[in-house]
């Protein structure tokens, strides 16, 4: 079976912003969400606080914020 030549195709760039929350003294992740590109981090972020929070004692952690990439900046 082959294609016909009058077929119009359509390509989409699979873009995605994946996002976690890892114990790192235990060495597991409490927390993982993939997400379309467009939402920003501080959504993301919200959203594992709240993910997490019946999980564990949020009175007993420290969250730190690691994005392993330089910022930029666009003019």
């Amino acid at each position: 079976m082959s294609v016909p030549p009058n077929n119009s195709v359509e390509t989409f760039a699979a873009n995605a912003r994946i996002s976690c929350t890892v114990d790192t003294k235990m060495d597991i992740v409490i927390s993982a969400i993939i997400e379309n590109q467009t939402v920003d981090e501080i959504t993301l972020a919200l959203r594992h606080l709240d993910d997490v929070k019946n999980k564990i004692n949020m009175n007993n952690i420290i969250t730190c914020y690691d994005r392993f990439y330089n910022s930029t900046k666009s003019c």
